[in-house]
């Protein structure tokens, strides 16, 4: 991940757990760093008697982007306002959910959290925006440590699963299952670098071969090659697309 932000510092520094140093920060309502030039910060606050003093990492510890990040084509946007993120992260940690999902069932775009793995989990939602696209796409909330902000979210095509396109519509334990078949057959012939989550990108893969055949199957009555070719230009498309330096 990268962020363009307005701040300058006055050196460059190395933070090995982000999400722990952002909660840092949060517990200032005003937050100050005061740079030493050393291998440390200290966050202060104008208002307030309390300090931290923040060690930095070894860089060469930290595995950072390569290349510039290309965000795609956004498939649907929205702005997560302050107050609703506020409400979504205490919901995710009063229940303990693992997974956040972004929901849009033709009117209202939904943020969900959830234990995904469990049919009988607690949940917890919040309507976030208004969209008339119908499609899922899901996340682990350990990805939402983040400041508490109003953030314009977008999403691409990518990430998403279409909910109008599997029918019927596949359980989780057999895309995991399909997606492990396709990890052994394709990372043989292109192997993914390591910074990426191979299990997740392998899962996405499957589910845009399932979305793309059953979107041919409900056309056509039957699968025809025009459905396997474009199942196979996604797919590749979206490897490529994660292999790619």
């Amino acid at each position: 991940a990268e962020a363009d932000i307005s701040e300058s510092f006055d050196q460059e520094f190395a933070i090995y757990d982000l999400p722990e140093f952002l909660r840092s920060i949060d517990l200032f309502a005003k937050p100050k760093l005061e740079f030493n030039g050393g291998s440390n910060v200290m966050i202060a606050d104008e208002n307030s008697k309390q300090k931290i003093k923040y060690f930095f990492a070894d860089k060469s510890v930290i595995t950072a982007p390569s290349k510039s990040i290309t965000m795609p084509e956004s498939f649907v946007s929205f702005t997560l306002k302050k107050e609703m993120f506020e409400k979504l992260m205490k919901g995710v940690t009063t229940l303990n959910l693992p997974d956040v999902s972004v929901v849009g069932d033709g009117k209202n775009i939904t943020l969900r959290a959830a234990d995904r793995k469990n049919n009988t989990s607690n949940t917890y939602s919040v309507d976030v925006g208004e969209s008339d696209k119908k499609f899922e796409a899901h996340y682990k909330a350990e990805n939402f440590k983040l400041v508490t902000d109003d953030y314009d979210v977008d999403i691409s095509a990518q990430k998403i699963i279409l909910a109008n396109t599997v029918n019927p519509p596949v359980d989780s334990a057999k895309l995991q299952a399909l997606s492990n078949l396709l990890v052994n057959k394709i990372e043989a012939a292109n192997k993914l670098p390591n910074m990426f989550n191979k299990e997740g990108v392998f899962l996405v893969i499957t589910q845009i071969i399932i979305s793309v055949l059953s979107l041919n199957l409900k056309e056509n009555n039957e699968l025809n090659e025009i459905g396997t070719n474009e199942a196979l230009r996604a797919s590749y498309a979206y490897l490529l697309s994660c292999t790619t330096k």
